[in-house]
């Protein structure tokens, strides 16, 4: 990752940040900041992101990256009250909760502890995929499965 690119990410973050900002308040300019941010950290810096990591072998952390950016740009969608919405948010939920997180907790399940990965790393990471399997499984639970489309429907 270099410089320009972490910039880019920076940059990004906090046009998000201010576009919910703005946009929880209903004031001018808040859409534009928001969608700039937005689409800016989804198109711009996350596939910078997964380009380094491909460079780097690292297919399962692009994976992850990748949907990622999907379930942002599916909340773009939805703040936007775009088409698809729910479909981007439903299926990157999906994949994430229930195919790339076990696989995340099962690949530290079989990590060995060593010099360069100690067992305060270990934990730190244990925590951080128990965190996220919580995240997504209120994210889930939110979502209702009876509205989202097939994905054999979309024309």
């Amino acid at each position: 990752m270099n410089k320009v690119n972490s910039k880019i990410g920076i940059i990004s973050a906090f046009m998000i940040f201010s576009g919910c900002i703005l946009k929880a308040f209903h004031l001018k300019g808040a859409v534009v900041l928001f969608l700039a941010g937005n689409l800016s950290f989804s198109i711009l810096f996350i596939p910078a992101i997964i380009y380094n990591l491909l460079d780097k072998g690292k297919i399962f952390n692009s994976i992850c990256f990748f949907i990622f950016s999907t379930m942002m740009i599916g909340v773009t969608f939805k703040v936007m009250y775009w088409p698809y919405a729910n479909f981007l948010i439903t299926w990157s939920v999906t994949i994430a909760l229930f195919i790339l997180t076990p696989i995340y907790l099962f690949r530290l399940y079989k990590s060995i502890v060593d010099s360069k990965y100690n067992f305060e790393d270990k934990l730190k990471d244990v925590f951080i995929g128990v965190f996220i399997l919580a995240c997504l499984s209120m994210w889930y639970l939110m979502i209702d499965i009876n509205q989202i489309p097939s994905p054999y429907s979309i024309t």
